[in-house]
């Protein structure tokens, strides 16, 4: 066993025990995290740099004659600056409890509630990242809480809104992601009699439409902009989420702070990205947005 000089007291527990306690708050956050499906998650090791953004995304192959070569064809890139946000939490395991026994119970809890909130950080960072740079919208014929509402016509009018304005492929229409607020969740779940057989609205959506529906609690509520519906189409091309593994700066540490206990520090760097459709742009179509089903 070892043990670290950190200035206000030596700790008596192993250098590495803070290193393991940050790797499963990360990992239970990362678990936790709805919107981890509308972005490409990234490590990255330095925390200021420029994406290069290709200005196309589509290079056909020429059709040519036998014995002769297509025309060299050059990818043009332009740059966007991104800088990684700085998010630390600070947590005491106390003496007390570590006397009363309750050591393992405190830390379990502690990393439990440190998980949590790490994973709603990230999450509203994110879907606030992917919200802002909606490119395409329609509103819903009706409100999804209306009896005769049409909830399926709506994500139908989206994807389709989607697919004309960018370059995707049919296939993709798959991998499209609807998140709606988690208060509609009971809504979309309930039975609905087809005429052959009761289905739940997001279960014939997701098995005809082929889309997934998720909630989230970041949208929802009686007032303000996120009473709609988020639609994602993730890729390489959308949206990625950044968070730093460099080894340059310390993001677990620990020390003891003399006649309390030990004291625990996490720190996480990260960025959500969104690739514009152009030079400089801010938004993309393939994010779009329901407004007006609740």
């Amino acid at each position: 066993m070892t043990s670290k000089y950190f200035g206000s007291g030596v700790s008596d527990l192993p250098m590495d025990k803070a290193s393991l306690i940050r790797e499963l708050v990360y990992r239970q956050a990362d678990l936790l995290l709805p919107a981890k499906n509308t972005v490409v998650m990234k490590p990255v090791p330095v925390l200021e740099f420029k994406y290069d953004i290709p200005k196309i995304t589509t290079i056909a192959p020429t059709k040519i004659e036998e014995g002769t070569r297509s025309e060299r064809k050059h990818m043009e890139f332009w740059q966007m600056p991104v800088s990684l946000t700085k998010y630390q939490t600070t947590v005491t395991m106390t003496d007390e409890a570590k006397a009363r026994s309750m050591g393992n119970l405190q830390l379990s809890m502690t990393m439990n509630a440190v998980a949590t909130g790490m994973a709603q950080t990230i999450n509203d960072e994110i879907f606030a990242a992917i919200y802002a740079a909606t490119g395409v919208h329609v509103h819903a014929a009706q409100k999804w809480t209306n009896e005769s509402a049409s909830p399926a016509y709506d994500v139908a009018s989206i994807c389709g809104e989607i697919f004309e304005n960018t370059n995707i492929m049919e296939t993709d229409l798959s991998n499209i992601q609807v998140y709606v607020p988690a208060s509609m969740w009971s809504q979309l779940n309930m039975p609905k009699d087809t005429g052959l057989l009761y289905l739940t609205i997001k279960g014939w959506m997701e098995r005809e439409q082929k889309v997934s529906i998720q909630p989230t609690r970041w949208l929802g509520g009686t007032t303000g902009v996120r009473t709609g519906a988020l639609v994602v189409l993730p890729g390489e091309q959308t949206a990625h989420h950044l968070t730093y593994n460099g080894t340059d700066i310390p993001t677990a540490e620990h020390e003891r702070e003399m006649g309390v206990g030990e004291e625990y520090l996490i720190t996480r760097y990260f960025k959500t990205v969104v690739i514009p459709d152009s030079v400089n742009g801010t938004t993309t179509a393939r994010i779009g947005w329901i407004t007006g089903i609740c």
